[in-house]
């Protein structure tokens, strides 16, 4: 993220902050993975923040992890699932979605 702050003053990613950050088409790599940490680690993000993690290479193995931690949702031959589309299908019929 470019800092338009002045000198000497931080530049905080907030969680409304990280949620437009994830969504962007064009943003740095560093970014996208920032906001992927602070939504995967929030418990204030929603099914559709970690999904729209899914589709950033950069977080879609802690999303996965995060969506299979919350939904009690066994991992597949020991690994998680990455699937955005498998992971909608499985929200939308489990009614979490």
């Amino acid at each position: 993220m470019k800092s338009k702050a002045k000198a000497g003053k931080t530049k905080v990613l907030t969680l409304a902050g990280a949620r437009r950050l994830i969504r962007k088409n064009r943003a740095h790599p560093s970014d996208w993975y920032l906001a992927s940490s602070l939504l995967c680690i929030s418990k204030r993000s929603t099914f559709a923040d970690l999904l729209a993690c899914l589709k950033r290479f950069e977080a879609k193995f802690r999303a996965a992890r995060v969506l299979h931690e919350r939904t009690g949702r066994p991992l597949k031959n020991g690994k998680a699932i990455m699937s955005i589309n498998d992971w909608r299908r499985y929200l939308k019929a489990e009614g979490k979605i």
